[in-house]
This record gives C-alpha cells, structure tokens and sequence, in this order.
C-alpha cells in the first residue's frame, strides 16, 4: 500500500516529507493527526453501506467526523447516487430568533 501512494503522491509533485502513511483505523488516526496538527480542514473519501452492514460494521466517517476539530470535506466516490430528492417535500420557515441572527 506506501508504494501505491508514494507512486500517486510523485505523479502529483507532493514531496515525500510531506505524506504521512499510518496503520490503523481511521477513526482514530485522522483526528489524532488533525488535532496534532492544528488542521483547518481534512478531505476524505466515505463508502457508502447498506442499513444492514452500517449496522455491523459502525460508521467509520461518523466516529470520524465526531472527533475531528476542523472543517472537513467529502469525497463521494465515483458513481455515486444520491437516495435524497432533489426537490423538498416541505417548507422550513426561520424563526424569529433565526431571523435576528442573520438580520432578516
């Protein structure tokens, strides 16, 4: 695995004192590194799992996201299909107190 991300880190001019390859599971590795770091923000990619597997195997992007301290943004990966309409089945009206915040 070091050896196909060495490969695709020099074919993208990413110097080798930059990439940090670990052994572990992300859930815990990512904002370990993160946190470590003072990252402003961390870019992943997630799988997505029927009800069934979610169910045995946990959620690794949720554990994930819940411990990191920064910003992060999803890559979804290729093919993917959203099961959320496009079009809203209802109308959300901010609250005066929402409304104040944002100086409707």
């Amino acid at each position: 695995m070091e050896a196909r991300v060495l490969k695709l880190t020099e074919r993208h001019n990413i110097a080798r004192a930059k990439v940090n390859i670990e052994d572990g599971h992300a859930a815990g590795l990512l904002p370990r590194f993160a946190n470590g770091r003072n990252a402003h923000i961390v870019t992943m990619g997630v799988v997505s799992r029927s009800r069934l597997r979610h169910a045995l195997l946990g959620d690794t992007a949720e554990r994930t996201l819940d411990a990191l301290g920064c910003d992060v943004l999803i890559v979804k990966p290729p093919g993917f299909r959203t099961p959320v309409r496009l079009q809203s089945t209802h109308h959300v009206v901010a609250g005066p107190e929402l409304r104040t915040r944002l100086r409707w």
